[in-house]
């Protein structure tokens, strides 16, 4: 453990508020959260910090790389807490907004950091199906229905085309419309790895570095004519199906799964498809 000067510990410096402007500290508060969440965050964002001068000194003068770094780093952290933000995570955001004249990144990884900290009850892991036949699950997948998140909002026709790549990966192309059926076809291409080699059926999907999203394989017709992938926290899910419809029996019986595995079925959404 490393001596810190006098007037440096942790409780010195959060509880210096009678001289302490809104903005410091809180940047006092972010090097902290830093410092202790150093593991978390470095497998969050795949991207190494170094925290050996951060901490209660991250905020001086001298410490000009390690906050850059911090600033690259809480950019990363504030655009996926943006997708995924609480209410309350929320409420606090705009609390620091209006009472400060902060950077909006500065206030969102701010947010991010402290709510990483606090401990949320765990749920159990979704259960994936025990094997998925990668050939088989090749080529697409219209977007039946999913829970809406910023990235898809205002997408109508939306299909995932999965192919093996030579190297083992797999190429995954998102094909959508903006706001009608009528509108030109647009597309992002991505990549995902296959995470469990024994299954298949947990994936990591990247379509932009450095961020790999979770891809659970949860449910899958015997047929391969329609899937559910899984998001861990359940703020993400996405119905898939060969064809642009699903008869009633059967979506039902898919929301009942889902409910099952902990989803709240209220927050699927179907998603407008030409029909065949």
């Amino acid at each position: 453990m490393t001596n810190s000067p006098p007037g440096t510990s942790e409780e010195n410096l959060l509880a210096d508020d009678s001289v302490a402007s809104t903005n410091s500290l809180m940047m006092k508060s972010v090097g902290i959260f830093i410092a202790r969440s150093h593991g978390a965050a470095s497998q969050f964002l795949r991207v190494p910090l170094d925290v050996k001068s951060l901490g209660p000194r991250m905020y001086s003068q001298t410490s000009l790389r390690n906050a850059a770094a911090l600033l690259s780093s809480s950019a990363l952290l504030a655009l996926s807490w943006r997708m995924t933000a609480s209410r309350a995570d929320h409420r606090i955001y705009f609390h620091l907004m209006k009472h400060s004249t902060i950077s909006p990144w500065i206030a969102t990884a701010f947010v991010a950091l402290l709510s990483s900290c606090v401990t949320i009850p765990s749920r159990p892991p979704l259960k994936t199906v025990a094997v998925v036949d990668l050939p088989r699950f090749m080529g697409d997948w219209h977007v039946f229905s999913h829970i809406p998140y910023s990235l898809e909002k205002g997408k109508v026709g939306t299909l995932d085309r999965y192919a093996l790549r030579p190297d083992g990966r797999i190429q995954n192309t998102f094909l959508f419309r903006r706001g009608s059926l009528d509108a030109p076809l647009k597309e992002w291409k991505g990549v995902a790895w296959v995470h469990d080699k024994k299954s298949n059926a947990v994936w990591r999907v990247q379509f932009v570095w450095p961020f790999r999203v979770p891809f659970l394989v949860i449910d899958l017709d015997p047929d391969y004519q329609w899937a559910v992938i899984g998001y861990p926290s359940r703020k993400l899910g996405w119905v898939l199906s060969r064809q642009t419809t699903l008869d009633d029996a059967t979506y039902g019986s898919i929301l009942k799964r889902m409910v099952q595995q902990g989803y709240d079925a209220s927050l699927l959404v179907k998603v407008p498809q030409r029909p065949e």
